[in-house]
């Protein structure tokens, strides 16, 4: 496995909800790119953070996120977010 890049929080959102609404075949009005929060490593090489996912809307939404969330935790740790971030 290869290292993960450091991200804070709010850079990750970005990512992820870009990926998203460039995923979506139509932008839906009920679904939205929820904040990854760090969470405690279960194994070695499990991901440092994750999301609460929403209420699946019935459309392609909760499958986009699930591969995005998926694909994302392969390739970034969560770090805390830095003073410049703040500002």
């Amino acid at each position: 496995m290869k290292p993960r890049t450091d991200i804070t929080p709010a850079r990750l959102y970005l990512l992820l909800n870009r990926e998203f609404t460039l995923r979506q075949s139509r932008r839906c009005p009920a679904c939205v790119v929820p904040m990854p929060f760090r969470v405690d490593r279960l194994e070695p090489d499990a991901a440092n953070w994750e999301v609460l996912f929403p209420a699946d809307c019935g459309g392609e939404c909760a499958a986009i996120l699930q591969e995005l969330v998926a694909e994302h935790q392969e390739a970034y740790e969560l770090v805390p977010p830095t003073e410049d971030e703040d500002r």
